[in-house]
């Protein structure tokens, strides 16, 4: 039982039963899904602190940083909408200065090609059309990325807005380190792939994003 106390609104209750009803409904159809959805809020929660306690969970350790995240759940979008308002939430941060971190999902079969690539080069655009898989290009670079049945992330910051000096090449393992606590919450063990090996030879370039390992990149039992 559920019983909220008398200083909620009428808003935030309405939300709260949306919410319930959406993960009775999962729960009938994907269990999976809703046991990650539960535990991605952990991830969440991270970034939802008073304005006050900003902070970033690193590990053991955290770190004071100046600036508040935006939080966006967006709901499951096709593929151009997904690509089009990570760039647009790219552009209202240029304006705003308010660093954002976006949760989504696909609602298809999805590729999505980096800025520098030719689509027609590295994806057969017909057969895609015949089997329903969406593409897009994203405003990053990389290679080919296929999505399904996933929950994705976009984070759009500076190095100001996460600790980092001015003067210093951006750290990833730095950026990466809430969802290595994240995944590390869940009893799963999480690394980076030039941790590996053989990061070597994963470590060159491929046109498909996930053939290739770059550095920092979060291995779980050597899958990216």
């Amino acid at each position: 039982m559920i019983e909220p106390t008398e200083t909620e609104s009428k808003e935030t209750l309405d939300a709260f039963i949306e919410v319930m009803i959406e993960a009775a409904a999962l729960a009938k159809t994907n269990p999976g899904a809703l046991h990650l959805a539960r535990s991605l809020c952990r991830l969440t929660d991270l970034m939802k602190q008073r304005p006050h306690e900003n902070r970033i969970c690193a590990g053991n350790q955290i770190k004071n940083i100046m600036k508040t995240f935006r939080l966006i759940r967006s709901k499951a979008g096709n593929a151009a909408y997904n690509m089009t308002l990570d760039k647009g939430i790219f552009l209202r941060y240029l304006e705003d200065g308010i660093p954002v971190l976006r949760l989504y999902s696909w609602e298809a079969p999805s590729l999505t090609y980096g800025i520098s690539q030719k689509p027609g080069n590295e994806i057969n655009l017909n057969q895609c059309n015949r089997d329903g898989v969406q593409v897009a290009q994203r405003m990053t670079g990389g290679g080919v990325l296929f999505h399904h049945n996933e929950i994705t992330y976009s984070l759009v910051c500076s190095k100001e807005d996460i600790g980092e000096e001015e003067k210093v090449f951006v750290s990833y393992r730095h950026i990466c380190a809430f969802l290595m606590y994240f995944y590390k919450s869940l009893g799963l063990k999480a690394s980076f792939a030039f941790e590996a090996d053989d990061f070597k030879n994963k470590g060159l370039p491929h046109e498909l994003c996930s053939a290739a390992h770059e550095k920092y990149d979060i291995v779980i039992g050597k899958e990216k």
